[in-house]
């Protein structure tokens, strides 16, 4: 039988929800809108990554009439995160000449240890700093996760520890069944930027 990578497109009507939440019935209208979706998650995601906040695992953006909204889930708040994000805001608004306004939310331990996009960013940063993906510190950070849900499994693809030949290396503790549409399972991807290449970094939790 075969899996479904990303559970996300599988789970759409029960345990998950759309990045983006608008509604158009314009063919035309509905291709720009898009356009501007897919420009404004690599504009958000690039300026984060050079603010070095990457205490970010969430985001979602909302249009009502014209007005853009944009839902951030941050798991820790200070007054240079403030400072930053409301510069951030305004370079925003003048770079698509629209009203766009800031929602920010604090989410609880358990939805932070459950996310795989902030579990697969942890990983990645860890192997930028030359941190061997089989180390003490990755499987201590996997087994926090397995203790607080069913279980997780994550895939590395690339020159891992910095070896000539590309291969590919998986973790996995507990339960995590891809082929189930009932389980609610969290998907992350990131990319991790290593002195001998990109390396893929992909973790499936379930809840």
């Amino acid at each position: 039988m075969s899996r479904k990578k990303n559970t996300s497109t599988l789970n759409i009507t029960q345990n998950k929800t759309w990045n983006s939440s608008w509604c158009i019935y314009s063919q035309e209208e509905f291709k720009y809108l898009l356009q501007e979706d897919l420009i404004l998650y690599s504009y958000i995601r690039s300026q984060f990554k050079n603010f070095e906040l990457l205490n970010i695992i969430n985001l979602r953006l909302y249009r009502i009439n014209n007005y853009l909204i944009i839902d951030i889930v941050i798991t820790f708040i200070d007054s240079l995160t403030r400072n930053l994000i409301t510069e951030f805001l305004n370079s925003l608004s003048q770079f698509f000449n629209k009203n766009i306004y800031l929602a920010i939310n604090k989410p609880s331990y358990l939805i932070t240890i459950r996310n795989g996009f902030n579990i697969a960013l942890k990983i990645a940063k860890l192997i930028e700093k030359r941190v061997r993906f089989r180390s003490r510190i990755i499987k201590a950070l996997i087994k926090k996760v397995k203790d607080n849900s069913k279980g997780i499994y994550v895939q590395c693809t690339g020159r891992i520890n910095n070896v000539d030949m590309a291969r590919v290396d998986k973790l996995y503790l507990g339960s995590v069944p891809l082929q189930s549409i009932k389980s609610s399972i969290d998907y992350g991807f990131v990319v991790a930027n290593t002195t001998k290449g990109l390396q893929s970094i992909k973790v499936w939790i379930c809840k």
